[in-house]
C-alpha cells in the first residue's frame, strides 16, 4: 500500500497513549489565507518542528501549516514515500477528489489530491503535484493533523530541503552547494551523496531513500526513516542480527541499538532490508536535493 507499510510507526505508539491520557485536538487559529503568512526569502525559511500538542507528547514530529484558510498539522516523515492527506481532512474542507488510475481487483479506488497547496508556517507554500488521501486512525482527527509530508518531495527546481533534527527545524536552502553540507557538523552517513530510489505506481511517484551499511556486521540496505522510533530490519532477512546492543554501522557513523524486528514482504523495486529510525538519526542532518540525499551525524 501507499503510505501503511508494515513497519514499527512511532505514531502508532502516540495513538494508543493520547488515547490513555485523552490528548485533546489543538486550539483552532484565527482563519486566515496562504497570503497572510509572512513570506520569508529561500535562505530564511525555516519551520521548526513540534513534538507537543497542548502539553502531550507526540513522538512523531509535526509542522504547523494552512491549506487554503484551513489551518492544520502535518507529520514530517522521510519513511512516508508520498505525500498524504488525511480522508477526515479532505472531507472536512472540501477538497476535490480525483481516481488514480487502475485499480487492483477487490480493492477500494486510491483517491488523489491534484496540486495541493500547502503553507508551512515559517517554511513557506509548497505546491505538491498530487498527495494520496488515505483513511486514518480517528486520532488524526482529535489531533487536527491533516496528513503526512515526505520532506524528500517538498524540494524545487529552486531550492533544496534541510531537515535537522539536530535543532528540529525543517529549511528550505539553495540547490547550489546544498549537498556539500559545508559548516554542518558530524561525521558523513556517506562519503558522496546517495540516490533515492523512485517507483511509479499508478500514476504516482514514490520515492524512498536508501543507504547501504551494516547491522551486527551484515550488510544490508536500509530505509531512512524519520518517522519510526526504532531501527528495525525484515525478519524475513536471514542471517541479519537484531536485539540489545547490535551496532549499526552508515558511513562514517556508528550507534549501539536496540534493533527490532517486523514483518514485511519486500515489494516493488525500492526494497529493503531495514528501516533506520530516530534512535539513530536523532543527531542528524539530512538535505535532499532533487534526486539525491546528503546527511551527517553527530556522534
Amino acid at each position: 500500500m501507499f503510505a501503511q507499510r508494515a513497519r514499527h510507526h512511532a505514531l502508532a505508539i502516540a495513538f494508543v497513549c493520547c488515547a490513555l491520557t485523552s490528548c485533546d485536538r489543538g486550539q483552532a487559529r484565527e482563519p486566515q489565507t496562504a497570503n497572510d503568512l509572512p513570506r520569508e526569502s529561500t535562505s530564511d525559511a525555516r519551520a521548526t518542528l513540534q513534538y507537543e500538542v497542548d502539553g502531550h507528547s507526540m513522538p512523531q514530529p509535526y509542522v504547523n501549516a494552512m491549506v487554503g484558510t484551513h489551518a492544520t498539522r502535518f507529520l514530517i516523515d522521510t519513511g512516508s514515500n508520498t505525500n498524504v492527506i488525511a480522508r477526515w481532512f479532505a472531507d472536512e474542507i472540501q477538497l476535490p477528489l480525483t481516481r488514480a488510475p487502475g485499480n487492483a481487483a477487490g480493492q477500494p479506488p486510491v483517491m488523489l489530491i491534484d496540486h495541493p497547496l500547502i503553507d508551512i508556517e515559517g517554511f513557506g507554500a509548497v505546491d505538491l503535484d498530487s498527495a494520496i488521501v488515505v483513511e486514518t486512525n480517528a486520532i488524526f482527527e482529535e489531533l487536527g493533523i491533516g496528513g503526512t509530508l515526505s520532506p524528500q518531495l517538498l524540494v524545487t527546481n529552486e531550492s533544496a530541503v534541510r531537515l535537522d533534527l539536530q535543532r528540529d527545524t525543517l529549511e528550505r536552502i539553495p540547490r547550489t552547494g546544498a549537498l556539500n553540507m559545508e559548516g554542518t557538523d558530524g561525521e558523513l552517513l556517506t562519503r558522496t551523496p546517495v540516490g533515492a530510489c523512485d517507483e511509479m505506481q499508478r500514476g504516482i511517484v514514490l520515492r524512498t531513500l536508501l543507504v547501504r551499511g551494516t547491522v551486527g556486521g551484515s550488510d544490508v540496505q536500509l530505509a531512512l526513516d524519520s518517522g519510526a522510533l526504532q531501527t528495525v530490519v525484515r525478519s524475513q532477512s536471514a542471517g541479519t542480527p537484531h536485539g540489545a546492543d547490535t551496532v549499526v554501522s552508515i558511513g562514517s557513523v556508528n550507534r549501539t541499538l536496540d534493533v527490532g524486528a517486523i514483518e514485511h514482504e519486500a515489494a516493488g523495486r525500492c526494497t529493503w532490508d531495514g528501516l533506520v529510525g530516530r534512535d539513530f538519526l536523532s543527531n542528524c542532518v539530512l538535505v535532499f536535493d532533487l534526486d539525491r540525499v546528503a546527511g551527517k551525524c553527530l556522534i
